[in-house]
């Protein structure tokens, strides 16, 4: 007993905290933040992954150095940096976007959605001379989440009955050329949405997991709870994932301390990983974990 007690006391601080929590609080944790990036900041922040932009304000002329992801990849201790990356959503921000698309939009661009399955697209996104994955890849992320997987279901509802198909090929497709023409073997690829298609058995192999938005709160609006019926769909696909042994994370629009306490029980009994930010994400928002002040 006494070597029990001697062991426990060499533990660092924050190894000693984390003994203390409870289970739905205990590790590894997360954060999401896409604006307002400040990599010194994000590199002390308590989080074992952290999923940002490439950029600290969305433009290419600041995006993050290969140096500064590996600053905050190592910073006190070992930590995966993702990369959000859109890929049904052209944004008039962003370093490909031309002018010129306002009157003359290309055969991709359809009144502000994007036909994702239009090569000229998909070569913007990965492959093409001036790609915006090879911009991550060059910058020494450990992976990228895929935001507006579910952009797939617009599509279909419109009559394309080959849109999921048409998303799934373009997912698989970019995590070949992630791990197969770059040579980049371990690079993690998370779908954001769109979990229908983990019930696609080479699908959910091919992915390291799934980032699901809303799942318990905020769905439909900042700490507003998730519908349960909405929730229980959820929770169907995201199940399988777990039982694939991928890894689950969920972001809820959630900032009172009462219903962040109540989405980390929900989605620890699912064995899901939980994060509670802002709307915005232009923010790291204070956990329930976190060690008091």
């Amino acid at each position: 007993m006494e070597a029990v007690l001697l062991a426990a006391a060499a533990l660092p601080a924050n190894a000693r905290e984390a003994q203390k929590r409870p289970p739905h609080l205990g590790g590894p944790h997360f954060a999401v933040q896409l604006r307002r990036l400040k990599p010194d900041e994000l590199a002390a922040a308590p989080f074992d992954i952290l999923i940002l932009d490439y950029s600290r304000d969305g433009s290419d002329q600041k995006r993050l150095t290969r140096e500064e992801v590996a600053r905050m990849r190592k910073a006190g201790r070992p930590r995966t940096v993702l990369a959000h990356l859109p890929i049904a959503e052209a944004q008039d921000f962003r370093y490909y976007w031309k002018r010129s698309w306002g009157d003359d939009p290309p055969v991709w661009l359809d009144r502000g959605r994007v036909r994702f399955w239009e090569g000229e697209w998909q070569r913007l996104i990965y492959g093409g001379p001036d790609s915006y994955l090879d911009r991550i890849l060059d910058a020494g992320f450990d992976g990228v989440v895929l935001d507006g997987v579910d952009a797939y279901k617009f599509f279909d509802a419109q009559g394309r009955k080959t849109a999921p198909d048409e998303m799934k090929r373009f997912v698989l497709g970019l995590i070949r050329y992630a791990r197969q023409s770059r040579g980049l073997t371990g690079f993690a690829v998370y779908p954001q949405n769109g979990e229908e298609l983990l019930a696609d058995e080479s699908y959910l192999a091919a992915v390291n997991g799934i980032l699901r938005d809303g799942a318990y709160f905020g769905y439909e609006a900042e700490s507003r709870p998730t519908p349960p019926r909405v929730t229980e769909k959820i929770e169907r696909f995201l199940d399988l994932a777990v039982k694939a042994e991928k890894t689950v994370f969920i972001l809820d629009f959630v900032t009172k301390p009462a219903k962040k306490e109540l989405a980390y029980e929900r989605a620890h009994a699912q064995g899901y990983l939980m994060y509670c930010g802002n709307r915005d994400l232009d923010r790291l928002v204070r956990q329930p974990w976190f060690p008091e002040e």
